[in-house]
C-alpha cells in the first residue's frame, strides 16, 4: 500500500523528533513551502521506505550529518530554494539516491564522492558555484542543471543554443515527462558520441555565455 503524507503549506517552522514514529511505510513526504530552517538529527529515524521527500521552499540552513542515515530508500530529495551555504554530509549518505534538486541555495561547492548514482542533479541559482564537473564522476547522469553555461562544455558542444520550445519540440518524449525545460534559452549537449552513450543527457547552464568565456570572480 502507497502511504503519502501532504504537510506542505503548513507554516511549520520546525519538525518535532519522533513526528513520523509509527509511519513505517511511509512512500512519500512532502514539506515544502513551510517556515523550516533546519531537520532535526532524529526527525525522520522511522522511516526506511521513504522514496521521495520534497523540502523546497522553506530557509533550511542546516541539515545533521547523521539527519538522513535511516532513508536507506530514498531515491528522490528536493531541496530547492533554501538557504544552503553548504553541501550537506547527510545527503551522501543516502545510498539509492538517483535524483537530487538544489536549485537556488547559496553553495560554492559541491563534493562529487558519494554522488555517483545520481541520474538527475540540479544546481541552478547557486551563484556562487564555479566548478565544472566530470561526466566520469556520474556514470548514471541524464539531466545536469548548472549556474553557468560554460560548465556544461564538458558534456559536449558551448556553441550550441537552442530555445526551449525548440528543444521541446525536437526531443519530447511522451516516457519522458519529467524535468521539462523552463530556461528561455539556454546550451544543449550536442556531442553525437555523449546523445549515443546517454539518449537523454542534457546540460542546462542557465547564464549563457554566448560564445564568450567566463572567467569566474570577473564581470561579464
Amino acid at each position: 500500500m502507497e502511504v503519502f503524507w501532504r504537510l506542505d503549506a503548513n507554516l511549520l517552522s520546525e519538525v518535532p523528533a519522533g513526528a513520523f514514529r509509527g509511519v513505517r511505510s511511509l512512500r512519500h513526504l512532502w514539506l515544502d513551502d513551510n517556515s523550516l530552517t533546519e531537520i532535526p538529527g532524529t526527525a525522520l529515524d522511522s522511516l526506511p521506505s521513504l522514496q521521495a521527500m520534497t523540502l523546497a521552499l522553506n530557509q533550511i540552513t542546516h541539515i545533521p550529518d547523521y539527519a538522513f542515515t535511516n532513508l536507506t530508500a530514498l531515491v528522490v530529495l528536493d531541496l530547492n530554494y533554501n538557504d544552503l551555504q553548504e553541501f550537506p554530509v547527510a545527503i551522501r549518505t543516502l545510498s539509492k539516491l538517483q535524483e537530487l534538486d538544489l536549485t537556488e541555495n547559496r553553495l560554492s561547492s559541491v563534493p562529487v564522492a558519494g554522488l555517483g548514482g545520481l541520474t538527475h542533479l540540479k544546481l541552478r541559482g547557486n551563484t556562487e558555484l564555479y566548478e565544472s564537473f566530470s561526466p566520469d564522476y556520474f556514470p548514471r547522469m541524464r539531466v545536469i542543471e548548472m549556474p553557468y553555461a560554460y560548465q556544461c562544455c564538458v558534456y559536449g558542444s558551448c556553441d550550441s543554443y537552442k530555445p526551449a520550445g525548440q528543444w521541446d519540440a525536437e526531443q519530447s518524449n511522451p516516457d519522458e515527462d519529467i524535468h521539462r525545460r523552463t530556461v528561455a534559452m539556454y546550451p544543449i549537449h550536442a556531442d553525437t558520441h555523449c546523445e549515443k552513450a546517454l539518449p537523454y543527457n542534457v546540460c542546462v547552464g542557465t547564464h549563457a555565455v554566448h560564445h564568450t568565456w567566463r572567467t569566474p570572480g570577473t564581470e561579464g
